[in-house]
């Protein structure tokens, strides 16, 4: 935790670091524009990047895979360095170590930026782009999710919706090669420990002097997709039902919703675990249980 804490107090202006092969992948599909803006940042920063991503919009797939024994994945190269993948974005990650860069693995992986913030322990679970980044970890590799925020005030901007958030890729690429320089300048021979990644979340509009801190996963559920009666009929026998994004709790003091709301970027590592234990009343008793002989 004291490498983090490093990484995170770390002046933005880091120095020279070697040229890292990175696979680089998203939930938002491979032609986003926070993809394609990272993309931008750590090759301009001399990195060698293979960008892997699902071929259309896979949001809120969390960790699901493709587990059709059996079937084929229809995986393309469109264009130089960049491969699409008819799946999740836990196909794209297995795709891109396991078949396209499996003669030359990759130091990191990265997946965003993301189209939005993945904030709390529940949108940190349904998260494809986080997700993805879990997924490298739990195959041995060092990885980082990240997102930009939305600012839900914007959706019906014109003439493109959320231009703070497509403003803010920018500054989120240059973020995201200084934090690679630090973790290199702070651990050259692995830049993680082994079956961690980092969790970062970028405010929209976030202003670098407002700086970076380490936060925990918040209980709150930040941003939620609530289920209810549109304007077509719903009755007895079924109909549509509406999905709206409702922005919910706003955390606790310390945690990353809460640092976020206070335009903080947050960086949370995890392990794929909430990493917290709740007493249950008759639990002890419950497994002791032995079925009759």
């Amino acid at each position: 935790m004291t490498r983090l804490l490093f990484l995170v107090l770390a002046t933005l202006a880091a120095g020279p670091a070697l040229a890292l092969n990175i696979l680089l992948t998203n939930d938002d599909g491979w032609q986003a524009p926070g993809i394609q803006s990272a993309y931008k940042a750590l090759t301009a920063a001399g990195h060698k990047v293979t960008l892997v991503a699902p071929l259309s919009d896979q949001s809120g797939r969390g960790g699901a895979m493709n587990t059709d024994v059996g079937s084929y994945v229809a995986v393309n190269r469109v264009a130089d360095n960049m491969w699409s993948v008819a799946g999740t974005p836990s196909d794209s990650v297995r795709a891109g170590l396991q078949v396209i860069l499996r003669d030359n693995p990759p130091d990191i992986v990265i997946s965003g930026s993301n189209f939005g913030q993945n904030l709390a322990r529940a949108a940190a679970h349904q998260s494809g782009t986080v997700n993805a980044a879990l997924q490298a970890a739990f195959l041995g590799y060092p990885a980082i999710a990240i997102s930009v925020g939305l600012r839900f005030d914007e959706f019906d901007a014109k003439p493109q919706r959320f231009p703070s958030t497509i403003a803010t890729f920018g500054p989120a690429g240059k973020l995201l090669t200084a934090m690679l320089e630090q973790l290199q300048q702070a651990s050259p021979e692995r830049l993680l420990p082994a079956g961690l990644a980092l969790n970062v979340n970028v405010p929209a509009g976030w202003q670098p002097e407002r700086g970076l801190r380490l936060a925990p996963l918040s209980t709150a559920s930040h941003v939620d997709m609530h289920w209810r009666v549109g304007e077509r009929p719903f009755d007895e026998d079924g109909g549509e039902l509406l999905i709206d994004a409702v922005v919910g709790g706003h955390g606790h003091a310390g945690d990353d919703a809460h640092l976020f709301e206070q335009g903080y970027v947050t960086v949370t590592p995890i392990d794929g675990s909430a990493d917290t234990w709740v007493p249950v009343p008759g639990l002890a008793g419950a497994l002791e249980y032995r079925p009759d002989n």
